[in-house]
């Protein structure tokens, strides 16, 4: 438990006197006030008469006393009923004004819910990663298909990326220095023509590997350790 001072501080106190839920409960208070006196005071003016002479008129008066009460009772509840239903107004209006955030709060709550700046640069740098083209080029594989004067680079990293994409790929005279960069990097190399075939045929690059290449591609990421 900790103490709170603003709630003895008398500026605190004094600023919830005059506040504006206060003023309406005080304003509400004098018009019913003011309401129900001046019912009151009607009726005793126009009864007063009645009052009077009810001595001498005896009990004939009596049913014009009743009904006089009877329409003071119903003035009365009808003004507390209005009175009621502007009172729920109010303070439905109230709490939707209590409720509503400054502008200091709003800015507050976004940047809790942003975080730190250099966070939110992270998250920026990332969601422009995710957002752009998968990186491509030897130096992302993590295996390397080698064929007859054919070869094809895979990223696979569990964790990472769902399936294997093809990240690069080579034909003719272009396999040697994919394959020197390949194997200065020290990638996982596995010799597979036909597997190697078939993925250029059908596979482009920044793409995952087709379904039905998913079993030998699994065969070879296992023989290569990665798996």
């Amino acid at each position: 438990m900790a103490p709170k001072f603003e709630k003895i501080n008398p500026f605190q106190g004094l600023k919830r006197i005059v506040s504006v839920r206060s003023l309406t409960d005080l304003g509400k208070a004098l018009v019913k006030l003011f309401v129900l006196g001046a019912i009151f005071l009607f009726s005793i003016l126009s009864m007063w008469k009645t009052m009077v002479y009810m001595p001498a008129c005896g009990i004939s008066c009596l049913s014009f006393v009743f009904t006089e009460v009877k329409l003071l009772v119903g003035i009365g509840a009808g003004a507390l009923l209005v009175g009621g239903l502007i009172d729920l107004l109010l303070q439905r209006w109230l709490f939707l004004r209590d409720m509503r955030m400054t502008e200091t709060e709003v800015k507050r709550e976004r940047k809790e819910q942003e975080g730190k700046p250099e966070l939110k640069r992270k998250r920026r740098r990332l969601h422009q990663e995710m957002a752009g083209e998968p990186p491509l080029g030897v130096h992302h594989a993590t295996l390397i298909l080698r064929g007859r004067a054919i070869l094809v680079g895979l990223r696979y990293v569990q964790g990472e990326t769902g399936v294997p994409v093809l990240v690069c790929r080579g034909e003719g005279e272009a396999v040697s220095p994919i394959l020197g960069a390949a194997q200065a990097l020290r990638l996982s190399i596995v010799d597979n023509d036909g597997l190697a075939r078939e993925l250029i045929r059908t596979t482009k690059l920044g793409k995952p590997v087709p379904m039905q290449y998913f079993e030998p591609v699994a065969r070879a990421l296992h023989a290569a350790g990665l798996v």
